[in-house]
């Protein structure tokens, strides 16, 4: 498919890229699920198709008010806020994943993508 939209270098990458590799780890502080599978998509076609898609993608700018650049920014508002009762805080990235808005992501996207080509 790659090759009959012009994208011969992508095609290249895609042919010499491997199947991902699977790892068994154990966490022994974890006794309800002490197995975790891991996926190293190192050399995999997943990886090929990632970076040709992260390099123009990485030029756009978004406006997302949720965007967090950096984990030092969560902890920055955490200790600005020492008076506020502020336990714990949970992000379930699987769950976050899952219920991205896809049209508006794509929206966004596009929209992007209109304004940096005027």
């Amino acid at each position: 498919m790659s090759e009959s939209w012009g994208l011969s270098t992508l095609a290249s990458l895609l042919k010499k890229s491997l199947k991902p590799s699977n790892i068994l780890a154990m966490k022994t502080r974890k006794e309800e699920c002490p197995f975790r599978a891991i996926v190293l998509e190192r050399g995999s076609w997943q990886r090929v198709v990632c970076c040709f898609l992260q390099a123009p993608l990485a030029r756009l700018s978004m406006d997302d008010c949720f965007l967090m650049c950096s984990s030092q920014k969560v902890s920055d508002f955490f200790e600005a806020h020492p008076a506020e009762v502020l336990n714990v805080f949970s992000v379930d990235i699987k769950d976050l994943y899952y219920n991205l808005p896809r049209d508006l992501i794509l929206k966004a996207v596009n929209d992007a993508l209109d304004e940096l080509a005027t």
